[in-house]
């Protein structure tokens, strides 16, 4: 009866712990890394965002600022960097933000159907020497 338990908790446990999304998940199946947020998303919804509010454009009503879908895009691309020089060190080549912006947008030209962390993990591996 015990042992009967501990196997439903377990099976319980591993459902639990399954991603929500699983369609959104399929390139992590791997193991070796997770990737959520705006992430997931790809190259053509970032694309799409752009031409709606270009990086910089922020809405303001009455005293309070509201930003774009595109400046979410560009936070999770600026952590996703980030998180990688914090472990990684410094990059290899200078770059600025809006630089590192438009290098990604044309990765996401090229590369419509990829996800943004894809573009992401380009623009790191084109810019931070391996270790």
């Amino acid at each position: 009866m015990m042992r009967m338990m501990f196997v439903l908790i377990a099976i319980v446990a591993a459902f639990v712990m399954m991603p929500i999304e699983q369609s959104r998940a399929d390139n992590t199946k791997s193991g070796r890394y997770l990737v959520g947020g705006f992430g997931v998303d790809s190259c053509g919804n970032l694309l799409q965002a752009f031409t709606r509010n270009p990086p910089g454009y922020v809405l303001e009503s009455e005293g309070q600022i509201f930003y774009t879908q595109t400046s979410a895009y560009i936070q999770w691309i600026n952590g996703y960097v980030s998180s990688h020089s914090v472990r990684h060190g410094a990059p290899t080549k200078d770059f600025e933000m809006d630089g590192m912006v438009m290098w990604v947008k044309k990765y996401c030209e090229d590369n419509p159907t990829d996800q943004i962390f894809k573009a992401a993990s380009a623009f790191t591996k084109a810019h931070f020497k391996a270790r």
